[in-house]
């Protein structure tokens, strides 16, 4: 789609992309924070960033502690390697993280056979989803599973969480601060919180372009200051805005980023 950029805006006209929950929300907030922490002087030195949709803390367990509210196949498929791109050219070369947060078991390679053999499988018992009648991929069969094994009975909330921590220290002082950002939010009986995180981002985002507030042409992302400031000022207006918090890096006081370093060292 990249490609189409220079033909938009000579058209006059915005593509905008990836402007959902993740990628959306998330970008738009974690690039809000490093942008002002830059202004004020912090050097930033780690970023970490999870997102994703659970169960409401009321409902029931399953036995994989999770159910779904998007996609199955993505749930499955998706890993700790997510784009950090637009991290690196906010404020530089600097340890960074994205994650979901979400059942990942044990995930097999892409390369594995669960993903690239066909397979033609028996009929499905009656008390599961039916079958293919092709042949296809295990992976596929699986993502099929889990969305009806996994699915949210009536009545039932979803929730999501989205949280960013970033590590900064402070140029002048070399006060090292630990900054958080975080949103959650819970189903209601009108709307599940993917849906809400996912659709009023796109709802917002297009009444800013009638109105004229969304200046830029072309296409784009959320990663652009022109996009992400006014609609994250429209989210707030619908109970989706961040709650920042800050406090100094003190002996003994772990952070999310020095915590899972712990963990990938052992």
């Amino acid at each position: 789609m990249a490609a189409l950029h220079v033909r938009t805006a000579d058209a006059d006209v915005l593509l905008l992309n990836e402007l959902g929950l993740g990628p959306g929300i998330d970008h738009l907030s974690a690039l809000d924070l490093l942008t002002r922490l830059k202004a004020r002087g912090q050097v930033v030195e780690a970023f970490t960033s999870f997102c994703g949709g659970v169960p409401a803390p009321d409902v029931p367990h399953t036995p994989l502690r999770y159910k779904l509210s998007w996609n199955a196949a993505c749930c499955w498929r998706g890993s700790m390697a997510r784009d950090i791109c637009w991290v690196v050219r906010c404020v530089g070369n600097v340890s960074a993280l994205r994650g979901a947060l979400e059942w990942l078991g044990l995930v097999p390679p892409s390369t594995s056979p669960a993903y690239t053999t066909a397979t033609t499988f028996a009929p499905a018992p009656p008390t599961h989803p039916a079958l293919p009648a092709r042949p296809t991929a295990p992976i596929n069969i699986f993502t099929s599973l889990l969305a009806h094994k996994l699915a949210y009975a009536r009545g039932e909330r979803d929730m999501v969480v989205l949280a960013h921590e970033v590590v900064a220290r402070d140029s002048a002082t070399q006060v090292e601060r630990v900054y958080t950002s975080a949103l959650v939010e819970c189903g209601t009986p009108r709307a599940s919180a993917m849906a809400r995180t996912v659709g009023v981002p796109v709802g917002v985002a297009a009444l800013l372009v009638l109105d004229g507030e969304v200046g830029v042409r072309g296409v784009c992302g959320p990663v652009v200051q022109g996009v992400y400031e006014p609609v994250l000022r429209r989210l707030e207006r619908y109970g989706l805005g961040m709650k920042e918090t800050v406090r100094e890096v003190g002996v003994g006081r772990r952070t999310v980023e020095s915590a899972l370093r712990g963990v990938s060292e052992l």
